[in-house]
């Protein structure tokens, strides 16, 4: 049975994974999307897991291990809280080791739809809905590769069927 919902480890959210997806310069495009890809980095930087000092704090710790997208800084307590029905949540809400988003395997997917191309938010989101929902039906058929979807101009004219459409003719291309 296919998982309900759009976890936050499908997603590619730091700005430095949009980069190295556009440094790739692999993509497929039709009518009203371009969908970049790229692999997902093989290995992740031990300086980026937990150590055992990390996982002998106390709860009443505060400050979460330093991140190296924020250049070495520590980040605030609420960046290492997770909402209650993550999976990847203890029960106490706190981030699990070795649950970064990350690290997780399968497909990820970051969107980009700009003003540019439709100048109205309600447009935009209605793009973005439509990507994310038939990325969700086709992740399990996807390899492990990080995606991002860049909308054309002509997406914000179509409709949603026609959107479900050019977006599925792409990800079966993969």
């Amino acid at each position: 049975m296919q998982e309900r919902g759009f976890p936050r480890s499908a997603r590619l959210l730091s700005g430095a994974d949009f980069k190295r997806v556009f440094q790739a310069r692999r993509a497929l495009s039709n009518q009203y999307f371009r969908i970049h890809h790229a692999p997902q980095p093989a290995a992740v930087d031990s300086a980026m897991r937990p150590s055992s000092a990390d996982d002998k704090r106390g709860a009443g710790a505060a400050q979460a291990a330093p991140d190296s997208a924020s250049g070495g800084q520590a980040l605030p307590a609420w960046r290492n809280e997770m909402p209650a029905d993550d999976p990847t949540a203890d029960e106490a809400g706190k981030a699990t080791a070795g649950t970064e988003p990350a690290l997780m395997p399968g497909p990820r997917i970051g969107l980009a739809i700009a003003k540019r191309v439709a100048r109205r938010a309600v447009d935009r989101n209605r793009i973005r809905r439509q990507a994310r929902e038939t990325f969700r039906l086709h992740r399990h058929h996807l390899p492990a590769e990080d995606f991002v979807v860049l909308a054309k101009p002509a997406a914000a004219d179509a409709d949603k069927p026609q959107l479900r459409q050019a977006l599925n003719q792409l990800w079966n291309r993969f």
